[in-house]
């Protein structure tokens, strides 16, 4: 924005205890927010496995209710790490904390985070299918269930979940700045 050369703007960066802080203080709460994320994908594609090998749910209902869990999971995943930038960068810049105003955060990143990623999960499920091995035919359960998605769904997912929302933050944050 300044018209700084690649090599000057990284010095730049580098070179500023503040914005060194916050690169710190990002990295950490990415990973935090990661493996929480983590620990509830693994928790819920368990439950699913489960409910499935009991015969419980049928393909297309586990379709949805994947692409629910995992809309769910990033909401709340999206309210943790909107809170926890707001708290960190308050800290590096030596502003008061307001817990009205982190909340009002959190809800903006679980709103953002629940939009973004519903769209997604929903066009991912679109593209997804369920198979399944009879394992006893009179009653009809399911011996072993997997959904297959789409080959293209972990590019839709990366962009839907991750880059758009990027791209938009990053956009605030120029406007913030240029203001």
């Amino acid at each position: 924005m300044e018209g700084q050369s690649f090599k000057e703007a990284v010095s730049n960066t580098f070179s500023d205890e503040t914005s060194v802080k916050i690169i710190v203080a990002s990295t950490v709460i990415g990973a935090v927010t990661s493996g929480s994320s983590g620990i509830a994908t693994k928790g819920v594609t368990q439950a699913a496995s489960v409910a499935a090998k009991q015969g419980t749910i049928s393909g297309t209902k586990a379709i949805a209710q994947t692409a629910i869990k995992t809309t769910a999971i990033n909401t709340v995943s999206g309210a943790v790490d909107a809170g926890a930038k707001d708290v960190v960068t308050k800290v590096i810049k030596g502003e008061q904390q307001s817990l009205k105003e982190t909340l009002t955060v959190m809800g903006e990143g679980a709103a953002s985070a629940a939009l973004f990623s519903g769209v997604t999960e929903g066009v991912i499920a679109s593209g997804s299918t369920a198979s399944g091995q009879i394992g006893n035919v009179y009653t009809g359960t399911l011996k072993e269930f997997n959904i297959n998605q789409p080959s293209w769904a972990g590019s839709v997912g990366n962009i839907g979940e991750n880059v758009v929302p990027t791209a938009i933050d990053i956009g605030k944050e120029i406007n913030e700045v240029s203001k």
